[in-house]
């Protein structure tokens, strides 16, 4: 069929209207649009009836019982696939939880698990709310939930296991520390959580360095308190602060207003932060910061990675097109896109993509989405850009900067990298759980660094009794050649000379990775330790090891280097 493509976008719109789900097989398109002359109404109309008809077969004939909601449920999620990953339908639950995140608010009792070796743990807690309270810290293992063993089966629905309404009660069962001790039940009663989009904020170096986690309601209240905090801590008669760094790495964003205010903290009141461009071309909409900042002068750097998305990347790149502060770190992750919040019968909606946003200087960061599809090119027209627009922008002091795929750094600085044998351990939860070990067996919080030679042969033998084995990517792929061989020659494929030279040069290069990675892991064991007994002081502590803060921090001592970043 020639029409088939806009047929199909057709039915799309026509079934998330609201009330399409319920009433689309009775629809046609004379009783829809029988007034109506555009073209694509007309198409909308007989779109809907195809679609209707097509149902109503599939409900009446086919060979086996079909779930016609849930059809139609996986129709409208495939439609909006094909549109861009970000406009999305949801259910009552991810609504909410949608909610939950833009508020930054939620019932609970304030803490966070995760699954390591079966067993699910308590990997951090809120000061201040129920689980607080009642005693649980992290490290703590979770044993049962309402009375309710977790096993294998149930361990994957924890999160549905604890939720439910303020006010509520629930009790878990929990065994503290990793030594024999009997388990302990305690009683909680949910309350309204909010959690703070700043997760870190001390002075380092002489200098304010901040971690915002994400932009919600409440972001820039957050971060202006942090702010004064650390300005108060700066004793009277030392030097002033030497700037502010801004951590934004794995920021995935929030609300665009959020992201508004937290720029206007340190620009000029007025200043614009970004436009957005919607279907129509007279729908460009400017945003500009409303209140006094902060600081419109101090020093400052923002940091980026390719987890920095959305709202970081409209604060990032109103920072950078108005020469207010430097950007340091790696690429950002490229979403140039608004969405809104379109609310359906019966406590459905969808997510929907509503207009693009740009920076003071008219880029769009929006990288191509690649969508997977054998279908021409124009099918992705509205949303594709290419990886690194040619176009040049400038800053407010003519600095030259580039569209499409993110935001790039001022100053580029590669993240530090795991080894594969640390993201093992990592993934495992190799470091958690011996750092329980080690609260467990030491009542008062260690003093870093820790003897060395002590802490890994401790070490060693937890991987042993944990019976961790770590198969490098060598030995996986000699495994599968050595199967091969042993199935074509079963006589002699697996005693080949070469074959034993391999794995032995294979075991060599392991044992030489691990070796390699001997101190780097030592010290993430200290870090993970000290988290046990402070999360802020392992937070603290980590940041002389991080090379992008490092440059950072070095930047802001160098007034005459900011500067000439800056206006040039």
């Amino acid at each position: 069929m020639t029409n088939s493509r806009p047929m199909r976008h057709a039915i799309c719109r026509a079934v998330v209207s609201a009330g399409a789900i319920a009433l689309v097989t009775f629809f046609s398109a004379s009783s829809l649009y029988g007034s109506e002359p555009d073209k694509e109404f007309a198409e909308t109309g007989k779109s809907i009836e195809l679609f209707g008809n097509v149902v109503r077969e599939l409900s009446q004939k086919y060979v086996d019982t079909v779930d016609v909601s849930k059809l139609i449920y996986i129709g409208i999620d495939g439609v909006l696939e094909s549109l861009d990953p970000y406009t999305v339908f949801l259910d009552a639950g991810q609504s909410e939880e949608l909610e939950e995140i833009t508020s930054g608010q939620y019932a609970g009792i304030g803490l966070s698990l995760a699954k390591f070796g079966g067993a699910a743990y308590v990997t951090s807690v809120v000061d201040g709310y129920p689980a607080w309270k009642a005693g649980i810290r992290t490290g703590a293992r979770i044993i049962a939930i309402n009375g309710v063993a977790l096993t294998k089966n149930n361990i994957d629905n924890l999160k549905e296991m604890i939720k439910g309404p303020a006010g509520g009660s629930l009790t878990i069962k929990i065994e503290r520390g990793s030594l024999p001790r009997s388990a302990e039940t305690v009683k909680l009663v949910r309350q309204a959580v909010h959690l703070s989009t700043v997760s870190f904020a001390g002075i380092i170096d002489g200098a304010a360095y901040i971690i915002m986690d994400s932009f919600s309601a409440k972001s820039a209240e957050e971060l202006s308190a942090a702010l004064q905090k650390l300005m108060k801590e700066s004793a009277p008669g030392t030097p002033p602060l030497k700037g502010v760094v801004l951590d934004l790495r794995g920021n995935p964003g929030g609300l665009l207003t959020s992201a508004i205010e937290v720029t206007g903290l340190f620009v000029e009141k007025g200043s614009e932060v970004l436009s957005i461009r919607g279907k129509q071309p007279d729908s460009r909409q400017v945003y500009t910061t409303q209140l006094e900042p902060f600081s419109a002068t101090i020093p400052l750097v923002v940091l980026l990675d390719s987890g920095s998305a959305s709202a970081s990347e409209i604060v990032s790149g109103a920072i950078q097109d108005l020469d207010r502060g430097i950007i340091i770190g790696e690429r950002s992750f490229g979403k140039g896109l608004v969405q809104s919040i379109v609310q359906l019968p019966y406590n459905y909606s969808v997510k929907l993509t509503t207009a693009k946003y740009y920076t003071p200087s008219g880029r769009l960061i929006q990288k191509d989405l690649h969508p997977k599809t054998d279908e021409p090119k124009e099918r992705e027209g509205q949303l594709s850009e290419p990886a690194k627009s040619p176009k040049v922008y400038y800053t407010a002091n003519r600095r030259s900067v580039y569209g499409g795929g993110g935001i790039m750094p001022d100053i580029t600085v590669p993240a530090a990298m795991l080894s594969e044998y640390e993201k093992a351990l990592l993934k495992e939860g190799l470091f958690f759980r011996f750092a329980i070990l080690y609260h467990s067996e030491h009542a008062l919080p260690p003093m870093l660094p820790l003897e060395r030679t002590a802490l890994m042969s401790a070490f060693g033998k937890f991987l042993e009794d944990q019976n961790f084995i770590y198969t490098t990517k060598p030995e996986q792929e000699f495994e599968k050649l050595r199967s091969t061989l042993v199935k074509e020659t079963p006589a002699e494929g697996s005693e080949a000379p070469a074959l034993t030279g391999m794995k032995e040069e294979i075991a060599r290069r392991k044992q030489m990775e691990i070796s390699r990675n001997r101190e780097h892991v030592a010290r993430l064991l200290e870090l993970e330790i000290l988290r046990h007994y402070n999360e802020s002081l392992a937070k603290s502590a980590g940041l002389h090891d991080d090379p992008v803060v490092q440059k950072a921090l070095e930047l802001l001592s160098d007034k005459k280097k900011y500067s000439g970043i800056i206006s040039h």
